[in-house]
């Protein structure tokens, strides 16, 4: 039983959030995605101006029980507010609040709830699916209502995905209104993308961001991987997973070890398992492109060859499930949550003011020099070596990726050029794949294929030398060198544009 003296002292809205360590981060800015929504079509849609504080009370104290019980914080975050109630709101809006929060996520029980809590509900759902990344990528730049449709414009270039989300979440939204709606991507133009990371964020603020993205990409492509009808899935899974644990390398000191550690593991060990996997999607999609069919379109030899290698991957996609299925990596997930939505977001609070720029100035400069260290690799001939310079320039290019918004244009050149020598030694490695299925296993090869993977190793070792002269133009390394300088002075201009 609630004592008479802690019904006397509620919480506020903040106060609430603050107690039971809410990512306001997240919950603030999905507030502010739905009350923008509601404040332009509550006339048309016949709202009262007066349910615009229940709204933000439950948008913003929607996710306020995941520290307490991350599985089941919907039903958590009601009781607090149930258990407490919320300054400045009676006992019965409370218990309104509570209906609109639990509706934010999942499958809608809309039975013996008062429609115009659910229409509530509706914004939420909505306003909590533009920010799926919990990124805050996502902005409303337009509302216009045409017949009986509403279509909302969203400039969310950073995770494009979030609007397939928001879309799914619309389906309350679809259920309580006459107005149906549709939301439309903002045209992309270079100069108008808004940068993930700013040189004003803290250090802190900035993985958090980042890591988010990374995670979000991994989750949207497991059904997908799983599945294991394209090999795309698969592909940006394993790339997410490589960039998430290179941006908890690259953040270590200012992240609590012991999760970092374990998630930096588990994501090594998942990584390494699905490797193999990975590499005989690329074999099969080369085994069934158009050019591999017409040069070998008089063996009789090939469709036992390449039935051969699809039945091998079929069987490969176990590992894919038992990985990314399995409770080793759920039990994961919630770790990788808690950091995410509980742990960051408290140190993003306590950190002190920091220089972003000087940071990531450094953090490149180390990638960059190590890189270097690799570059006589170039000349050789044996797979491991060139495979391990493209690692090299890969967690280069990766941090050159994350900070060419706060170091500047020559910064995000040297990201592309690096790119592009990473996809000629892709190749080279895909090739080199290839030739270890032909000699490995299987029905006899055909051997048009055989000479075909050595011309297309020779035509990309001569690609290389093209594309490293590039990357390795010397007035290009000074300019870069330049604005890693003046990122590290105490008193920093703005990048240059060079």
């Amino acid at each position: 039983m609630i004592s008479p003296l802690r019904r006397i002292a509620r919480l506020s809205v903040g106060e609430l959030c603050a107690a039971h360590d809410n990512e306001d981060v997240h919950t603030e800015h999905v507030a502010a995605l739905a009350l923008y929504l509601f404040d332009r079509t509550r006339v048309a849609l016949g709202l009262p101006a007066a349910a615009r504080r229940l709204l933000e009370a439950a948008a913003r104290l929607h996710d306020v029980g995941y520290s307490v019980d991350p599985v089941h914080h919907m039903q958590a975050g009601a009781e607090i507010v149930l258990e407490g109630g919320i300054k400045g709101f009676t006992a019965p809006e409370c218990e309104q609040i509570t209906q609109i929060m639990v509706r934010h996520s999942g499958k809608v029980v809309a039975t013996g709830v008062p429609a115009r809590l659910l229409q509530l509900a509706a914004f939420l759902r909505i306003g909590d699916g533009l920010d799926y990344s919990h990124a805050q990528t996502a902005k409303i730049v337009g509302v216009r209502r045409a017949r009986r449709t509403i279509f909302v414009t969203v400039r969310s270039d950073r995770f494009p995905e979030s609007l397939a989300r928001t879309d799914r979440k619309a389906d309350l939204w679809r259920a309580v209104f006459s107005y149906d709606i549709q939301f439309v991507a903002a045209p992309v133009r270079k100069g108008n993308r808004e940068p993930l990371v700013r040189a004003d964020m803290r250090v802190i603020e900035v993985a958090r961001r980042l890591l988010w993205i990374q995670f979000k990409i991994i989750l949207v492509n497991l059904d997908a991987a799983v599945a294991g009808e394209t090999s795309e899935a698969l592909h940006d899974i394993r790339v997410a997973m490589r960039r998430m644990r290179s941006l908890l390398r690259v953040f270590r000191k200012h992240l609590p070890d012991q999760p970092r550690q374990e998630i930096e593991g588990l994501l090594a060990e998942i990584s390494e398992e699905l490797g193999p996997v990975r590499d005989l999607d690329e074999w099969v999609d080369f085994l069934q492109s158009a050019r591999i069919r017409t040069i070998v379109a008089r063996s009789r030899l090939f469709p036992a060859y390449v039935r051969h290698h699809q039945q091998r991957r079929q069987l490969a996609y176990a590992t894919v499930r038992r990985c990314l299925r399995g409770r080793h990596f759920a039990s994961q997930r919630l770790k990788i949550n808690r950091l995410l939505r509980v742990e960051l977001p408290l140190l993003t609070k306590t950190e002190p003011p920091g220089s972003l720029p000087k940071f990531a100035a450094r953090q490149l400069d180390k990638a960059l020099r190590r890189a270097r260290k690799h570059e006589r690799l170039r000349r050789s001939t044996s797979p491991k070596k060139l495979h391990e310079l493209r690692i090299a320039l890969r967690k280069a290019r990766y941090l050159a990726e994350f900070f060419a918004p706060v170091l500047g244009d020559n910064t995000a050149k040297l990201a592309k050029r690096l790119h592009q020598v990473e996809r000629v030694l892709g190749r080279i490695h895909d090739v080199d794949m290839g030739m270890e299925h032909l000699t490995r296993e299987g029905p006899l090869p055909p051997r048009a294929l055989a000479d075909h993977l050595a011309q297309q190793r020779e035509l990309s070792l001569r690609e290389l030398d093209k594309v490293w002269r590039r990357v390795a133009d010397p007035a290009l390394r000074d300019r870069v060198q330049q604005e890693l300088t003046t990122a590290q002075r105490p008193h920093r201009g703005k990048p240059s544009r060079g």
